[in-house]
């Protein structure tokens, strides 16, 4: 795993400064401001800026949750969390073939049940 991750290195740096670059402008029209509690306050120049800085801040307080959610929506967030979180995600919408594949899973390793 860590072996395709570093060898997928190169091309994130390539795509993150791509990204980068490409949203220096609307990084250049907007301003974000925290408050005493930390809630954003984001003002920009144009409302493209604004929705960029809006994601921003997003990004800043909730990266963690976000991609957990995007792993979710691909059904492939035991790859992140391990064996424990089978079951959660996509599969839970149904119910019958997901009951079905975890039964196997649990015979072909020698399981009760898997999960918490």
């Amino acid at each position: 795993m860590k072996r395709r991750f570093v060898s997928c290195l190169p091309f994130f740096m390539l795509v993150v400064a791509t990204a980068a670059s490409a949203a220096e402008p609307l990084a250049e029209q907007v301003t974000i401001y925290r408050d005493n509690f930390g809630m954003p306050h984001i003002v920009g120049k144009t409302e493209e800026a604004t929705f960029f800085g809006y994601g921003y801040a997003q990004a800043e307080d909730h990266l963690e949750s976000m991609m957990l959610q995007y792993r979710d929506a691909q059904g492939r967030r035991a790859e992140i969390q391990g064996f424990a979180a089978l079951g959660d995600g996509y599969l839970d919408f149904i119910p019958y073939m997901f009951q079905k594949a975890k039964a196997k899973i649990c015979a072909a390793l020698n399981l009760r049940s898997i999960g918490a």
